[in-house]
Parts: C-alpha cells; sequence; structure tokens
C-alpha cells in the first residue's frame, strides 16, 4: 500500500518488472521483424550505386550486347555476374515451383529457395494454395526444409515455436501478450509471395510488382496442356542432384540432354513467346495420334530461366533449375503419372525414368555440358538472357546504352 501511494504521489503510473520486460520484448520483436522485413524486400541492395558495381555492371552489359558470355568476365563462373542476374533475372521472374498436385490435402507444402529467398508452398484449410517467405517474423528463422512435407495443423518455426496457421497468419507466439502489451500478432504475419497456377503447375516471384503472367497461362491452359489433365498426377518419382555448374551451362549444352533441339512431326506446332522466354512445340509422330486427332500427345514445353519438361498421354517429366552459386546448380527432375496409376500395373519406374535415375543424373549432366551456345535452342536462350539482363541494368543502373 505505502508503494502504491509513492507512486500516486509523483503521478506516474504503476508498471510491473514484468509488464516492463513484456514490453521491452515487444519492442525488441519489433525492430527485429522491421529488419527481416527489409531483408525480403526483392529489391537491389544499396550496392547498386557504388562505382566499383556499376563499372562491373557497364560490362556486363558490354559484354551482352556483343553476345561475349567466354570472353573477359566469364558468365558461367564469375560472382559478380552471378549476384547480378540474381537481381536482374531470378528476384524479377516468374520462377516454376512445382505441381499443385503435389500439395494434395490440408497442410501439404512446397519448400524451395530461390538465390537469398527462402520460399514455402502451402495448402490451406480453405483448399487455396498461398505461397509465403519461409522466414519467421521473430528472428528471421527458416520454418521449413527445403523439399515437399505436411504440417498436421499449423506451420512452426523450430527456434522459438513461434507458430503460424496455413493462411500466413501469426496464431501463437511464445512468451508475449496481448495488444496491451504492445503486440499485436496481426503486424506479424508471414510475408507473401507472388504465386500463379497454370494447368497444374505453380510459378512464384519474389518481386513486389511481378510480370504479368497471362501470356504464359493462356498457352499452357489454352493450346497445349490442357488435355493431359496434370492437375490430376501426381509424382512417381523425383531425383534431386547439386550440380558442379552454372546454371545457364544447362540451358547452352548439347540437345541430348532433352531440352536442346527436337525434331518436329510433320505439321507439328510450335508457339515462341515474343522475347523468346518460353516456347511449346508439337512432337507428336505421325500416325501417333489419338482417334480425336486434334488432340496432341506429346508436348515439350522450355520457359527461362528455370524449367522444361516434356508431356505425354500416359506420363510426364518437369525439370528445375534453381541457382546456388555461380558454380552450382540444384537440379530437380520429376516424373508424373496419372493419379489413379498403380505402379507394376500402369507404369514401371525403369522404364519411366530410364537412364536419368539418380544415379546417373549428375554425371549425364556434368558430362554433356557445353561451353559455348553453339546449337538453336541456346542461341534463343541467350538472346533472351542477353536482352533480359542488359534491359534491367541500364534501366536501373542508369547506364548509357
Amino acid at each position: 500500500m505505502a508503494l502504491l501511494h509513492r507512486v500516486a504521489a509523483c503521478g506516474r503510473p504503476f508498471i510491473s518488472r514484468s509488464s516492463r520486460l513484456l514490453q521491452q520484448r515487444c519492442q525488441t520483436v519489433a525492430a527485429a521483424a522491421s529488419n527481416i522485413d527489409v531483408a525480403l524486400q526483392a529489391q537491389p541492395p544499396p550496392a547498386w550505386s557504388s562505382s566499383q558495381e556499376s563499372a562491373v555492371r557497364r560490362t556486363i552489359v558490354e559484354q551482352l550486347q556483343e553476345r561475349l558470355l567466354n570472353t573477359g568476365l566469364d558468365f558461367f563462373k564469375d560472382e559478380d555476374v552471378h549476384k547480378n542476374e540474381l537481381q536482374a533475372l531470378w528476384y524479377k521472374e516468374w520462377v516454376f515451383a512445382g505441381h499443385d498436385s503435389e500439395l494434395p490435402k490440408t497442410g501439404s507444402y512446397l519448400a524451395l529457395q530461390v538465390g537469398a529467398y527462402p520460399i514455402v508452398i502451402v495448402r490451406g484449410r480453405d483448399k487455396k494454395i498461398r505461397a509465403f517467405h519461409n522466414i519467421c517474423r521473430h528472428r528471421g528463422f527458416k520454418i521449413c526444409d527445403d523439399g515437399n512435407g505436411v504440417v498436421m495443423r499449423r506451420l512452426m518455426c523450430p527456434y522459438h515455436q513461434w507458430t503460424y496457421d496455413l493462411d500466413g497468419k501469426l496464431a501463437f507466439a511464445r512468451d508475449f501478450g496481448a495488444k496491451d502489451d504492445g503486440f499485436d500478432k496481426a503486424d506479424y504475419s508471414l510475408k507473401p509471395v507472388a504465386l500463379e497456377a497454370a494447368d497444374g503447375h505453380l510459378f512464384v516471384c519474389v518481386s513486389d510488382v511481378p510480370k504479368p503472367f497471362e501470356p504464359l497461362r493462356d498457352h499452357f491452359e489454352t493450346n497445349y496442356l490442357a488435355p493431359f489433365d496434370l492437375k490430376s498426377s501426381k509424382v512417381a518419382y523425383q531425383s534431386r542432384r547439386i550440380l558442379q555448374c552454372n546454371w545457364k551451362m544447362v540451358w547452352t549444352s548439347t540437345p541430348e540432354e532433352g531440352h536442346g533441339a527436337v525434331a518436329l512431326a510433320n505439321g507439328g506446332m510450335v508457339t515462341t513467346a515474343p522475347d523468346y522466354q518460353h516456347r511449346f512445340m508439337n512432337v507428336t509422330k505421325t500416325g501417333s495420334l489419338s482417334e480425336n486427332e486434334s488432340i496432341m500427345d506429346h508436348i515439350v514445353w522450355q520457359h527461362y530461366p528455370n524449367t522444361w519438361g516434356s508431356f505425354k498421354t500416359n506420363h510426364a517429366i518437369s525439370c528445375r533449375l534453381l541457382p546456388i552459386s555461380a558454380t552450382q546448380t540444384e537440379l530437380t527432375i520429376k516424373w508424373l503419372v496419372p493419379g489413379d496409376a498403380e505402379e507394376g500395373k500402369d507404369y514401371s519406374l525403369q522404364e519411366l525414368t530410364g537412364v536419368q535415375r539418380e544415379e546417373d543424373l549428375q554425371q549425364d549432366a556434368v558430362d554433356l555440358a557445353h561451353n559455348g551456345p553453339e546449337h538453336g535452342d541456346a542461341a534463343l536462350f541467350v538472346d533472351w538472357y542477353s536482352t533480359s539482363m542488359v534491359n534491367v541494368l541500364q534501366a536501373e543502373v542508369n547506364i548509357a546504352t
């Protein structure tokens, strides 16, 4: 009672030690969350404006205008090139992540790493699929390991057990109070990532202002892949390997790797984006069409910077590239079959995957990698890559043409 009289006499409100500690903790978390938010901004860092960085980018632009990837700066090994293409391409383009059939039920998730950005894609209780930065708003800890998984009810950070609903809202924060203590859970939801779906394919973009997705979706759903019903498929087998080469090396390799030039069928249809970023090709062999000859039974396609695939009536293959460093690339290949197909009855894994099984995949890819763009598809890639890089670098660092 005497303490209360003294507090009243001095005119200051009474705040317990535990309340002060809680308020201090809330202030600390708010500061940490603010730092995390800054780190998650998909914008070039301040180094863009430094004279040394500008000189490097000017050299990049000059070489790319002449399509010189192996002269001067080595575009397949140089760390400065790698850093700039992350900012100019990977953090601005739509990146293939996986298939919505990989998220069959509530709590199913797919996690991946795009440069410096961990991303998690999860199916919510309302059956919607959402993408978030896979970073806890408390201390910036990674929530889900890369790959596929299922959570029972919520996403939980393994560090301090902050727990998020499947729609990204913060559900539980250990040792934190309510709004009266200065802590509002609504302020600490997971940060969303732009997500688009096209006929069973999921794409993410970490930019705050993503490019229009409709041109790619239209080709997926209208002209080419609609007959294959990939939304009802399932992954029969997948292989993930770390290639000891730059991601561009895969695109500029020989055709035998599976994403190079393919002979079109007689009268085969091919659609290429005006900037060459994506291409769909009908490679159905003469006489192999179904009874309804308007339906194609073999399509190959590619979308820069990170995916290509092949689709047939009884299975599909999708390939995904993700850069790890200037000299390392993650390559994930997935073989998909109809959702009701049974192994041993409807398909054989050995026949399905052939020579590209996990034990052979890395060596094959490295042995077949080619240093220069000498093939038709490689030239298309180099044109798209060079033009895209030059456009972004000139616009954002004010490099004269």
